[in-house]
């Protein structure tokens, strides 16, 4: 069966993505899991050169196309978040809502492959639903602060942390919801 994505929100930036910013101009990005792309066009407009990893063949031919359409320097790859290598390491690494979709021991290893390329003084973003939510809201609700602690264990400085009901959505079924997530912003010191 051929999974869909929704393009809808191409434009629609996460508040934590945009943060970035803050603490980098420029430089290179990693996006692991980046769907439809919107946070890698995001951060290509804003001055880095992105790769953008997922593992959904069509996202990343649209996601290419797009970027090519705008002159953008965004490289696309089909890879998995938690396999993923490279010979190089990144100023900015990305991983928004995915990780609830990975069982725990999975989890933690898609952060160790985040932290493991990321430069020094570079920085790691990370958005996902907690287990606040209701159960079965996704396959596997990130317990809270846990993803936090495994940085603050690793000797990484968190910039920018919210744990929070994030803004109504209309779910698949049409009804307005709104659900818990935890997202941070931190460097590797």
């Amino acid at each position: 069966m051929k999974e869909s994505f929704n393009l809808f929100n191409i434009n629609s930036v996460r508040p934590i993505v945009r943060k970035v910013l803050r603490y980098k101009k420029s430089g290179s990005a990693l996006d692991l899991g980046c769907g439809a792309g919107r946070h890698a066009l995001f951060l290509a407009k804003n001055g880095f050169s992105v790769i953008a990893v997922d593992n959904r063949t069509e996202v990343l031919a649209a996601l290419k196309e797009l970027a090519r359409l705008q002159k953008l320097p965004v490289m696309v790859r089909r890879d998995d978040a938690i396999t993923f290598s490279s010979k190089r390491k990144f100023d900015v690494v990305l991983s928004t809502m995915i990780l609830h979709f990975l069982p725990y021991q999975s989890q933690k290893k898609a952060i160790f492959t985040m932290q493991e390329y990321t430069k020094n003084n570079g920085l790691n973003v990370v958005s996902n639903y907690t287990n606040k939510n209701k159960k079965g809201t996704r396959p596997h609700l990130v317990r809270t602060g846990v993803l936090k602690k495994l940085y603050e264990d690793a000797g990484w400085s968190i910039l920018d942390y919210e744990e929070r009901l994030g803004k109504p959505i209309s779910s698949s079924s049409g009804k307005i919801v709104r659900y818990w997530k935890e997202e941070f912003i931190a460097q590797k010191l």
